[in-house]
């Protein structure tokens, strides 16, 4: 492909009026793009990895087709059928008749423009359920989400230049997931009203956001997810927030002081508090009588025990626990979460043998140990023998465990050989 699309594309106006699907991909050297906004029938445009499209101007409308066949008309529709697209520019106006572009427009997906500095969200475009932009990193800034009161799904990815999330977000009261995953100029992200209908927020790898905030209330949010933001020093919640909490996932932010009040997050199922160097207590977690899944650790390096931490034993059946070269010994109140069936135990390297407690864990299905460097000792045989459930264990990047795990000649064979499945490596 050249840096122009056939004549017989470009022809105006374009002869295609039963078209339906157009995908304009990989025209790397193509500057500008055919007349296709008079075209009756189309429903969905894909242009993507056009490197010279800087802008889609108002040429491409095809406004002087359009209103030749409805001068009569107050209202002129462009792209009368359009349900999805990627990238485009505002039409143009007149002073006598309204101008409405995209106004059955379902789904907007810009990827790989790496030019786009702006991008418009036309008052006809009240119809728009999921706004997807990625890989666009020239973009400084979004139009309006005023109007955008169907909107289900806001996905932004991949796009440095952007320092904020579109103005008028919280009026899109039909929103029901926000994803913003490595938009590396982004500071700060908060909320100023309620988001009625919202469901799932992430937040990953913006490693210069040093604030997220949440200071109302969020009814309907199930899951929260802030991983590999180094510089985030605060997650603020209002303190009677979101009652319909199931998961929280807080990961990899080094920068990270304190930990939200758990308090009252009664309906919190999962909750990963994991590579957050910078905790050194864990507080309210007894009131999460609803815990399932739990993860924590790493912590403070200075730390030469893990931190206290009283959970509900009733239905926690998933436990992962992160260590780090000051500890050498295991949280002791892990003894107690008897109702747990998998247990995995990472990073301890402090730690050459295992307590003989592990064999109160007696619904224990699955035993995970991973990098312990210096980890040299199971609990006792007839602690191993009172796992009758256990029937996987794993034993990774724990070398000299690992020796003395093998099959019929190492030393700890002899406690392990009634499991079922035995996997190291």
């Amino acid at each position: 492909m050249g840096d122009r699309f056939p004549s017989w594309m470009m022809r105006v106006p374009l002869p295609l009026n039963n078209l339906k699907k157009l995908v304009l991909t990989g025209c790397r050297k193509c500057g500008e793009l055919p007349i296709i906004g008079h075209l009756p029938f189309l429903r969905d445009v894909e242009i993507i990895g056009m490197d010279n499209l800087k802008r889609l101007g108002s040429e491409i409308y095809g406004y002087d087709l359009v209103y030749e066949a409805t001068r009569d008309k107050e209202t002129i529709l462009l792209f009368p059928a359009l349900k999805t697209l990627i990238e485009w520019m505002e039409a143009p106006t007149t002073t006598t008749t309204k101008v409405e572009v995209f106004p059955c427009l379902e789904k907007l997906k810009i990827f790989h423009c790496p030019s786009i500095e702006f991008i418009p969200i036309p008052y006809s475009m009240a119809s728009l359920r999921k706004l997807w932009i990625q890989w666009c990193n020239a973009l400084s800034s979004i139009g309006q989400l005023n109007h955008c009161t169907s909107l289900r799904k806001l996905i932004i990815q991949w796009c440095n230049g952007l320092s904020a999330l579109p103005s008028g977000i919280e009026n899109c009261t039909s929103l029901e997931l926000l994803h913003v995953f490595s938009c590396e100029n982004l500071a700060t992200i908060s909320f100023t009203r309620v988001l009625p209908s919202l469901r799932k927020l992430q937040v990953d790898h913006c490693h210069n956001l040093s604030c997220l905030a949440v200071p109302e209330y969020f009814p309907s949010l199930q899951e929260l997810s802030v991983m590999g933001c180094p510089k985030l020093a605060s997650i603020t919640f209002s303190t009677d927030l979101n009652p319909c909490l199931e998961k929280l996932i807080i990961k990899d932010c080094n920068g990270l002081q304190s930990l939200p009040d758990f308090r009252s997050l009664t309906s919190l199922r999962e909750l990963y508090i994991v590579g957050c160097a910078g905790i050194e207590s864990l507080t309210g977690l007894s009131c999460l009588a609803r815990l399932e899944d739990l993860g924590l650790g790493p912590f403070w390096e200075d730390l030469d025990s893990f931190p206290d931490f009283q959970v509900p034993s009733q239905h926690l059946v998933l436990l992962q626990l992160d260590g780090w070269p000051k500890l050498k010994s295991l949280p002791q109140q892990v003894q107690h979460l008897t109702s747990l069936t998998r247990l995995t135990i990472r990073f301890f390297n402090g730690l050459e043998t295992l307590p003989e407690w592990l064999g109160n864990l007696a619904s224990l299905v699955q035993l995970s140990i991973e990098w312990c460097e210096n980890l040299k000792y199971l609990p006792s045989l007839e602690a191993m023998q009172r796992l009758t459930k256990l029937d996987l264990l794993v034993v990774f990047r724990c070398p000299l465990l690992k020796q003395r795990c093998t099959k019929d000649s190492g030393e700890e064979w002899p406690k392990i050989s009634h499991i079922l499945h035995v996997e190291s490596k």
